[in-house]
């Protein structure tokens, strides 16, 4: 029998890592959590990461501002959506679209230990300036590709799906 020293099994593992390209950072696993950051505009951005209905670790819900430049007219619209969210997180990357009446949102996002890098874009509808009365008129509002970066800001611990957690009665 050969005997395998746990030594030259780390060796072998670290000669793996070093051919791949990648940190160890870069492979870990995301921590679930609140990462909080901005866009490359200056808008806020809030990404919740947690476990899915299916256990999978994932983004869970966001909160996003925007700024955007509204057409005809150019002014620009400054709002913000928070919705929930199933973006399942593969190989530390995740991608969705955030689709409704009111907003149309692709996120793009990659994890490197507790920080994500990504692109996001967004299109809203918004009313048409006027100087009295109700607006009568919409407009179409739309945020470029651009960059972000959000760092984890609060771990969290991740609960088995269904499992509740009773803390007493407040005192």
């Amino acid at each position: 029998m050969q005997y395998i020293s746990p030594c030259s099994t780390m060796i072998a593992a670290l000669a793996i890592l070093a051919g791949s390209g990648l940190s160890a950072a870069a492979l870990a696993a995301p921590t679930a959590g609140t990462y909080t950051g901005t866009s490359a505009d200056g808008q806020g951005i809030s990404l919740t990461v947690g476990t899915d209905g299916n256990g999978d670790l994932a983004i869970t819900s966001a909160s996003i501002s925007i700024q955007a430049t509204c057409m005809p007219g150019g002014t620009t619209a400054y709002t913000g959506w928070g919705y929930g969210q199933d973006a399942v997180i593969a190989k530390n990357k995740f991608s969705y679209v955030e689709s409704f009446d009111y907003l149309y949102e692709p996120v793009k996002g990659t994890f490197s230990g507790d920080t994500i890098t990504g692109t996001i874009s967004s299109d809203v509808p918004g009313f048409a300036a006027v100087t009295k009365g109700a607006p009568t008129k919409s407009v179409f509002c739309k945020s470029l590709t651009q960059s972000f970066t959000a760092t984890l800001s609060a771990s969290a611990s991740l609960k088995a799906p269904g499992v509740a957690i009773y803390n007493g009665p407040s005192k």
